[in-house]
């Protein structure tokens, strides 16, 4: 089963759901990306916490540094994930490419 009828597959069962695969592979697809930005937010969100607490606790240079670097890891890939986001035109060709990789496999 490649990823078009797995998705499709998955939305068909669901009031509402998109009718066609495309449109399901979209939505995934979008859907995806705002995970990965909220995943990126909570650890952003923690190491700031943490560095404020660690610093006003007296924490080592070291210590500090070290959070002080995930904080800055985690705003760089929150950067390339926003900076990386598809338009819709882009997405629609990518599915396509897929799509035609997908009917051109043998059976």
């Amino acid at each position: 089963m490649n990823r078009f009828e797995l998705v499709a597959s998955r939305t068909r069962s669901r009031p509402g759901a998109p009718r066609s695969t495309r449109s399901s592979y979209l939505t995934s697809t979008v859907r995806d990306a705002q995970s990965r930005l909220r995943t990126v937010d909570v650890a952003i969100a923690s190491n700031g916490r943490s560095l404020r607490a660690r610093a006003g606790a007296g924490a080592g240079s070291d210590e500090l540094e070290a959070i002080h670097a995930r904080l800055l890891a985690g705003l760089e890939r929150a950067e390339r994930l926003v900076a990386d986001r598809s338009s819709g035109a882009n997405l629609l060709m990518q599915s396509f490419v897929l799509l035609l990789r997908e009917a051109s496999r043998p059976s």
